[in-house]
């Protein structure tokens, strides 16, 4: 059994204690009783934990201990009067904070990890330890978005949204790195699908970090391919072509949602709606006012006109949300008031 695994046990033994224990009283941890300390830990053990936790963590006080680990006339006075069958321990105010940040890095632990988030982040270190193979520096590059991604599971398909949350996992795994003190810092200068992000790292901790998440990786994807570019799992990403969920045709008048069509007329103000609410990737996620919508289909920058223009608004929105509804059955494409418009990010 591993230290971890006997801290670990000791400490839920002291949390069950606190709840048990009158306030202002102190906590008792008994060695004769059959818990699942004592079935795996012999007292001397857990004096040693406690002894820790007491000295370097400074959670904790050890008031009294068993009397069979005392020696001389206290053990024997205690044996003859009233043996004492536990640890008495002042559990002081720190234990709670200190308990909150040893449960988070339980949590975080490599054999604590989802394995999704584990494969997110043995990606970004496949990355980072080609990158030193080839360079020979402790300071590298990586591209947010790889021309190929090794792992099937990360990117199922070539879609905008994907792209985005891939990107976002990416850099959700630089930041688990750092956090857990694997590299010492990452930068990029913007975001996109062609950011190169700058890592730089000490060696020796890295090397620790990568030859445990490769065997945790293996461990648990026995079945899969053990190589570290599992070649039925690579994706070749063409950075100019991009599948998207939704799309729109504007000389066919022309709405795609994942396969399914719907006509308009080319000039109508919906399909003029849609062409610019569809019109390129900043379109796509912005949050249109009225007042954008109809100096951008107007071709308007006068004020009065605009206004006058305003009760179109409203109508060509509810009026194109009801005939994709009845013509495809998506009735929530737009999210939509009197006032803004947007695409629903589910279609993204």
């Amino acid at each position: 059994m591993t230290y971890e695994e006997k801290l670990n046990l000791l400490i839920n033994e002291l949390v069950e204690a606190k709840k048990r224990t009158r306030s202002g009283q102190p906590a008792k941890v008994f060695v004769t009783k059959q818990t699942e300390l004592t079935k795996k830990i012999i007292p001397q053990e857990v004096h040693e934990l406690l002894l820790q936790l007491q000295d370097d963590k400074k959670v904790l006080i050890v008031k009294d201990i068993p009397t069979e680990l005392k020696t001389g006339i206290t053990a024997s006075l205690e044996a003859v009067e009233n043996k004492i069958d536990y640890f008495l321990i002042e559990i002081l105010d720190a234990f709670d904070n200190w308990y909150e940040n040893y449960l988070m890095s339980q949590k975080t632990e490599l054999p604590n990890l989802d394995n999704i988030n584990l494969i997110r982040i043995y990606d970004v270190v496949l990355d980072i330890n080609e990158q030193v193979q080839l360079t020979r520096k402790t300071t590298i590059q990586i591209p947010i978005l790889p021309s190929v991604v090794r792992f099937n599971i990360l990117f199922p398909a070539d879609t905008i949204g994907i792209r985005d949350e891939y990107c976002q996992n990416r850099l959700n795994s630089l930041k688990y790195l750092n956090g857990a003190g694997v590299i010492d810092e990452y930068t990029h200068g913007r975001e996109g699908w062609d950011t190169i992000v700058s890592i730089s790292f000490a060696l020796s901790k890295f090397e620790e970090f990568y030859k445990k998440i490769k065997v945790e990786y293996i461990k648990r994807n026995k079945a899969n391919e053990k190589d570290e570019k599992p070649k039925t799992n690579n994706i070749k990403i063409d950075p100019k072509k991009v599948k998207q969920k939704i799309s729109y045709n504007p000389q066919k008048g022309e709405l795609d949602i994942e396969g399914k069509n719907v006509k308009f007329k080319k000039d109508s103000f919906r399909a003029k709606l849609l062409e610019l609410l569809l019109k390129d990737n900043k379109s796509r996620k912005k949050e249109w006012s009225w007042d954008e919508v109809i100096e951008a289909i107007e071709d308007t920058r006068d004020e009065e006109l605009t206004k006058e223009s305003k009760n179109k608004f409203y109508p060509a929105c509810d009026g194109l949300s009801k005939h994709i509804a009845s013509k495809i059955g998506v009735n929530d494409l737009l999210i939509f008031n009197k006032s803004t418009v947007q695409i629903n990010p589910k279609y993204l």
